[in-house]
């Protein structure tokens, strides 16, 4: 079985379930199905579209998440299952009951993997600075009060990107095409977090009141550049827009496959790997968490392959 993200890019479209299909329509007539069992996550960029309940109870009983987007594909609302782990409501107890210093110890371990995968990044995109990158993570203290992830991040974009990039959201071109990827990046992380037991909403580092994902947030860091690297190359091939190339190559993250110990593993696997080591770490059943093994050049490369 291989899990993929749908898009839903064009308007007016009406999704529902068939048996245990996606069925996707327009104007009574339809256009597709796909088997839900092969789906991770439904993403909706087009406007005007339509679906039934039937087919959002369907996900939520499968865990597949489902995101509809705003302008510059930026997520404006995610659909998540209430509860699809036998042991939700001990672990949601265990988040609540985190101390301040064991959530400061996991934002330190979090924000150390991040740097090591911004290093990564510059590396196997062939840029310089890396190592000094890489020195950085050494020095993150507990809760990261120095703010060695913003140091990081000023170097780490100037290095990869060039002087004149700036991180804007709202931006386009290649801001737009990093938006793109951070919300297949989310959902897929979003799911891992649902999957293991915990509540999305209570997060270790981010608190922003209105933001209903801060888990998700805190755990997609180390993972981020991933998709930077993606869009570096992207760029390298003039691609600087989200079009169906762009689209399609981001949305090949979700079946690329990571080295393990036990072998290769998609996307989703590994963030829940990830996932349930940090659930561990507050449990007290691990005393480090262990960060994530970068995919290599060659699975990289293979996000382009077999594209339109």
């Amino acid at each position: 079985m291989i899990e993929q993200i749908i898009e839903i890019s064009s308007n007016n479209k009406h999704l529902s379930k068939n048996r245990g299909f996606l069925q996707i329509s327009e104007s009574g007539n339809i256009l597709g199905k796909i088997p839900l069992d092969d789906i991770l996550g439904i993403i909706i960029t087009g406007f005007g579209c339509t679906h039934s309940s039937n087919l959002i109870t369907a996900c939520a009983e499968m865990g597949i998440s489902f995101v509809v987007c705003g302008t510059n594909y930026n997520p404006v609302s995610y659909m998540l299952p209430v509860s699809i782990n036998s042991y939700q409501s001990e672990r949601f107890r265990i988040q609540i009951a985190t101390k301040e210093t064991t959530k400061n110890q996991i934002w330190k371990q979090i924000v150390k993997s991040k740097i090591l995968s911004q290093s990564w990044a510059l590396k196997i995109c062939n840029k310089d600075g890396y190592e000094i990158i890489k020195n950085l993570a050494r020095n993150v203290q507990s809760g990261d009060t120095s703010n060695l992830e913003g140091q990081a991040a000023s170097k780490y974009w100037r290095l990869l990107m060039g002087d004149d990039f700036r991180r804007d959201k709202n931006a386009q071109n290649i801001n737009s095409i990093l938006n793109y990827g951070y919300t297949i990046l989310r959902s897929t992380v979003a799911r891992a977090v649902c999957g293991t037991g915990l509540h999305p909403t209570i997060g270790v580092h981010h608190k922003n009141k209105s933001n209903p994902m801060c888990l998700v947030d805190d755990i997609m860091e180390p993972f981020r550049p991933i998709i930077d690297v993606i869009a570096y190359k992207l760029m390298e091939q003039n691609q600087y827009e989200i079009n169906n190339y762009t689209k399609q190559v981001l949305s090949n993250i979700t079946v690329m496959d990571f080295a393990t110990e036990k072998g290769t593993a998609p996307l989703f696997k590994i963030c829940t790997s990830y996932t349930k080591n940090i659930l561990d770490y507050m449990n007290g059943e691990k005393n480090k968490i262990l960060s994530p093994i970068m995919p290599d050049e060659l699975a990289i490369n293979s996000v382009f392959i077999n594209v339109d």
